[in-house]
């Protein structure tokens, strides 16, 4: 996915500064980046790539990200936590920071 400077410098890199081209290029630069951020989030995701993002700040005992999850071969609900070691909880199954959790997706916002 890119990132907003490297949106900036391949706009500024096209309309080499004028503003009149600028719109159409900055339209075209953010939809790919719409895009992407949307593709993004609708993919299986490997663990090994990453892990969601929480914000313990928010809640002392850790935020919980609710997701789809790729458990032993099969696709459940799961909740991700990180209060200071990854922790899946995987529904009907179990608990615990050693899950072979495999994949991840985000759940679409309701």
């Amino acid at each position: 996915m890119k990132t907003a400077s490297e949106i900036y410098a391949k706009v500024h890199k096209q309309t080499e500064g004028h503003a009149k081209d600028s719109l159409d290029v900055i339209y075209t630069a953010m939809t790919e980046f719409a895009e992407a951020y949307h593709e993004d989030k609708t993919r299986w995701i490997s663990v090994e790539e990453r892990l969601p993002e929480v914000d313990n700040k928010a809640n002392p005992f850790g935020e919980r990200i609710d997701c789809l999850v790729v458990y032993d071969g099969y696709v459940y609900k799961g909740q991700y936590m990180n209060i200071g070691e990854p922790f899946w909880s995987v529904s009907h199954i179990c608990s615990s920071s050693s899950l072979n959790v495999t994949k991840w997706m985000l759940l679409p916002k309701p």
